[in-house]
Protein backbone atom coordinates (compact mmCIF):
# COMPACT_ATOMS: atom_id res chain seq x y z
CA UNK A 1 0.00 0.00 0.00
CA UNK A 2 1.24 3.49 -1.10
CA UNK A 3 2.02 5.91 1.42
CA UNK A 4 -0.80 8.17 -0.09
CA UNK A 5 -3.32 4.98 0.57
CA UNK A 6 -2.64 4.97 4.03
CA UNK A 7 -2.75 8.43 4.48
CA UNK A 8 -5.95 8.89 2.81
CA UNK A 9 -7.19 5.34 4.61
CA UNK A 10 -6.31 7.12 8.24
CA UNK A 11 -8.14 10.23 7.02
CA UNK A 12 -10.77 8.95 6.17
CA UNK A 13 -10.70 6.55 9.48
CA UNK A 14 -10.53 9.65 11.76
CA UNK A 15 -13.41 11.03 9.58
CA UNK A 16 -15.76 8.40 10.16
CA UNK A 17 -14.60 8.51 13.65
CA UNK A 18 -15.40 12.22 14.38
CA UNK A 19 -18.88 12.03 12.27
CA UNK A 20 -19.83 8.81 14.14
CA UNK A 21 -19.09 10.61 17.56
CA UNK A 22 -20.73 13.68 16.50
CA UNK A 23 -23.71 11.87 15.71
CA UNK A 24 -24.12 9.74 19.22
CA UNK A 25 -22.94 12.70 21.11
CA UNK A 26 -26.40 14.68 19.48
CA UNK A 27 -28.19 11.71 20.07
CA UNK A 28 -27.29 11.80 23.79
CA UNK A 29 -27.93 15.71 24.01
CA UNK A 30 -30.86 16.68 26.31
CA UNK A 31 -33.64 18.16 24.04
CA UNK A 32 -33.69 21.42 25.60
CA UNK A 33 -29.74 22.18 24.32
CA UNK A 34 -30.13 20.09 21.35
CA UNK A 35 -33.32 22.87 20.35
CA UNK A 36 -31.10 25.62 21.58
CA UNK A 37 -28.45 24.60 19.09
CA UNK A 38 -30.78 24.14 16.24
CA UNK A 39 -32.13 27.75 16.85
CA UNK A 40 -28.64 29.58 16.55
CA UNK A 41 -27.68 26.97 13.87
CA UNK A 42 -31.14 28.22 12.25
CA UNK A 43 -30.47 31.60 12.98
CA UNK A 44 -27.34 31.94 10.83
CA UNK A 45 -28.27 30.34 7.93
CA UNK A 46 -31.68 31.64 7.81
CA UNK A 47 -30.51 33.82 4.64
CA UNK A 48 -30.09 30.99 2.70
CA UNK A 49 -32.41 27.82 4.37
CA UNK A 50 -35.67 30.24 4.76
CA UNK A 51 -36.53 29.90 0.87
CA UNK A 52 -36.18 26.47 0.22
CA UNK A 53 -38.99 26.19 3.66
CA UNK A 54 -40.90 28.55 1.77
CA UNK A 55 -40.96 27.10 -1.12
CA UNK A 56 -42.18 23.67 0.16
CA UNK A 57 -44.79 25.56 2.21
CA UNK A 58 -46.10 26.99 -0.89
CA UNK A 59 -45.79 23.77 -3.37
CA UNK A 60 -48.97 21.63 -4.23
CA UNK A 61 -47.41 18.50 -2.41
CA UNK A 62 -46.86 20.73 1.08
CA UNK A 63 -48.89 18.42 3.45
CA UNK A 64 -47.51 14.77 1.95
CA UNK A 65 -43.61 16.46 1.92
CA UNK A 66 -43.92 18.14 5.25
CA UNK A 67 -45.48 15.59 7.13
CA UNK A 68 -43.46 12.71 5.74
CA UNK A 69 -40.24 14.13 6.70
CA UNK A 70 -41.76 15.32 10.10
CA UNK A 71 -41.45 19.52 9.51
CA UNK A 72 -44.31 21.78 10.19
CA UNK A 73 -42.04 24.66 11.03
CA UNK A 74 -38.88 26.45 9.84
CA UNK A 75 -37.26 25.15 13.40
CA UNK A 76 -38.07 21.52 12.75
CA UNK A 77 -36.95 21.90 8.81
CA UNK A 78 -33.61 22.94 10.55
CA UNK A 79 -33.37 19.88 12.64
CA UNK A 80 -34.05 17.44 10.01
CA UNK A 81 -32.02 18.89 7.56
CA UNK A 82 -29.09 18.48 10.18
CA UNK A 83 -29.62 14.85 10.15
CA UNK A 84 -29.82 14.65 6.75
CA UNK A 85 -25.81 16.84 6.43
CA UNK A 86 -24.53 14.54 8.93
CA UNK A 87 -25.78 11.41 7.86
CA UNK A 88 -24.98 12.17 3.96
CA UNK A 89 -21.33 13.29 5.37
CA UNK A 90 -21.08 9.77 7.21
CA UNK A 91 -22.12 7.90 3.87
CA UNK A 92 -20.05 9.98 1.81
CA UNK A 93 -16.89 9.25 4.22
CA UNK A 94 -17.71 5.29 4.56
CA UNK A 95 -17.70 5.24 0.79
CA UNK A 96 -14.81 6.95 0.35
CA UNK A 97 -13.09 4.58 2.79
CA UNK A 98 -14.49 1.61 1.03
CA UNK A 99 -12.88 2.91 -2.37
CA UNK A 100 -9.54 3.45 -0.42
CA UNK A 101 -9.73 -0.07 0.73
CA UNK A 102 -10.68 -2.43 -2.04
CA UNK A 103 -9.99 0.08 -4.91
CA UNK A 104 -13.18 -2.11 -7.07
CA UNK A 105 -15.74 -0.99 -9.15
CA UNK A 106 -18.11 1.25 -7.17
CA UNK A 107 -21.34 -1.14 -7.16
CA UNK A 108 -18.93 -3.31 -5.09
CA UNK A 109 -18.69 -0.84 -2.54
CA UNK A 110 -22.06 -0.11 -1.81
CA UNK A 111 -23.30 -2.82 0.88
CA UNK A 112 -21.08 -1.64 3.54
CA UNK A 113 -21.70 1.77 3.61
CA UNK A 114 -25.46 0.98 3.42
CA UNK A 115 -25.29 -1.26 5.65
CA UNK A 116 -23.18 1.29 8.12
CA UNK A 117 -25.07 4.35 7.73
CA UNK A 118 -28.50 2.15 8.29
CA UNK A 119 -26.72 0.49 11.74
CA UNK A 120 -25.80 3.88 13.23
CA UNK A 121 -29.14 5.81 12.09
CA UNK A 122 -31.23 3.00 14.08
CA UNK A 123 -28.50 3.01 16.87
CA UNK A 124 -28.65 7.04 16.70
CA UNK A 125 -33.24 7.29 17.29
CA UNK A 126 -32.39 3.53 19.92
CA UNK A 127 -29.93 6.10 22.11
CA UNK A 128 -32.45 8.85 22.04
CA UNK A 129 -35.41 6.52 23.06
CA UNK A 130 -33.21 6.16 26.55
CA UNK A 131 -33.40 9.98 27.03
CA UNK A 132 -35.88 13.03 26.73
CA UNK A 133 -36.30 12.94 23.30
CA UNK A 134 -38.44 11.18 20.63
CA UNK A 135 -37.29 8.40 18.78
CA UNK A 136 -39.32 8.08 15.33
CA UNK A 137 -38.74 5.08 12.54
CA UNK A 138 -39.12 8.36 10.11
CA UNK A 139 -36.01 9.64 11.87
CA UNK A 140 -33.95 6.66 10.77
CA UNK A 141 -35.64 6.91 6.92
CA UNK A 142 -34.54 10.60 7.02
CA UNK A 143 -31.41 10.18 7.74
CA UNK A 144 -31.26 6.69 5.39
CA UNK A 145 -31.88 9.37 2.71
CA UNK A 146 -29.31 11.62 3.78
CA UNK A 147 -27.00 8.76 3.61
CA UNK A 148 -27.93 7.53 0.44
CA UNK A 149 -27.53 11.44 -0.89
CA UNK A 150 -23.80 11.30 0.67
CA UNK A 151 -22.77 8.01 -1.17
CA UNK A 152 -24.13 9.32 -4.46
CA UNK A 153 -22.12 12.16 -3.90
CA UNK A 154 -19.46 10.02 -3.09
CA UNK A 155 -19.93 7.52 -6.00
CA UNK A 156 -20.22 10.29 -8.66
CA UNK A 157 -16.60 12.28 -7.12
CA UNK A 158 -14.88 9.32 -7.41
CA UNK A 159 -16.23 9.07 -11.07
CA UNK A 160 -14.90 11.99 -11.84
CA UNK A 161 -11.52 11.62 -10.63
CA UNK A 162 -10.91 8.06 -12.51
CA UNK A 163 -12.26 10.02 -15.37
CA UNK A 164 -9.57 12.64 -15.27
CA UNK A 165 -7.32 10.16 -13.84
CA UNK A 166 -7.63 8.15 -16.90
CA UNK A 167 -7.51 11.16 -19.35
CA UNK A 168 -4.07 11.99 -17.92
CA UNK A 169 -3.05 8.56 -18.02
CA UNK A 170 -3.76 8.36 -21.65
CA UNK A 171 -1.94 11.47 -22.46
CA UNK A 172 1.32 10.18 -21.11
CA UNK A 173 0.80 7.13 -22.46
CA UNK A 174 0.81 8.74 -26.35
CA UNK A 175 2.90 11.30 -25.30
CA UNK A 176 5.56 8.50 -24.46
CA UNK A 177 4.43 6.94 -27.89
CA UNK A 178 5.45 10.01 -29.79
CA UNK A 179 8.87 10.17 -27.95
CA UNK A 180 9.34 6.43 -28.91
CA UNK A 181 8.88 6.90 -32.32
CA UNK A 182 11.55 9.81 -32.85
Amino acid sequence: MTFNRKLALAVLLVLTICTSAFIFHNSITKSEESNSTSDSVGEVIKPAAQPIFDSIEKSPSKDGLSSFFGFTSYESFIRKSAHVFEFALLGAVLLLLMYVIKQKLLCELLFMPLFLSMSCAVADEFIQSYGDRTSLVRDVVVDFCGALCGIAFAMILIAVIRLFAGKRKGKMHAAGRRRSRQ
